[in-house]
C-alpha cells in the first residue's frame, strides 16, 4: 500500500480521538504537571551540576546559578502515551530550556503513571 492510498484509507475512516481536550486541560491545569516537573528538573540539574559541573557548563554554557536566575524554561507538551513494547501507559511532560537570548539550550521531560508517580526523566539538547 503506497502513501496515497494510506491518506485516502484514513481519510474514509475518520475514527475519533477517544480524548476530551477541554477536560484534558482541566487535569493538567489541577495535577499541577508542569510544576511537578519544573521541580524534577531543578533537582535534576543540580544533581547534574554536583556530579559533573564541566560537563553541565558545556551543555548548558552556563554554571548552575545562571542557569537557574536567568535562563527561560517553557512548558512545552503534556500528553498520554502508549508503549506497546513494554505495555504500559503512562503520561509525558515537556519543558523546553533556552538561554537568556531564548535560543535554544535543550528539553527536559518527565514520565509518570496514571496516579503521576514519576518513573523517568530525561534532558535531550
Amino acid at each position: 500500500m503506497d502513501e496515497k492510498q494510506v491518506a485516502k484509507g484514513a481519510q474514509q475512516e475518520k475514527i475519533a480521538v477517544p480524548m476530551d481536550s477541554e477536560q484534558f486541560q482541566r487535569f493538567i491545569d489541577a495535577s499541577g504537571i508542569f510544576e511537578r516537573t519544573r521541580a524534577y528538573l531543578r533537582q535534576y540539574l543540580k544533581n547534574w551540576y554536583e556530579e559533573d559541573a564541566a560537563a553541565f557548563m558545556d551543555c548548558m554554557r552556563a554554571d548552575l546559578d545562571t542557569v537557574l536566575a536567568t535562563y527561560h524554561f517553557y512548558n512545552n507538551n503534556v500528553s498520554v502515551a502508549k508503549d506497546l513494547e513494554w505495555e504500559t501507559d503512562y503520561i509525558n511532560c515537556w519543558i523546553r530550556i533556552t538561554d537568556e537570548e531564548d535560543d535554544s539550550c535543550c528539553s527536559y521531560r518527565t514520565l509518570y503513571d496514571y496516579d503521576l508517580v514519576a518513573f523517568d526523566d530525561m534532558l535531550q539538547s
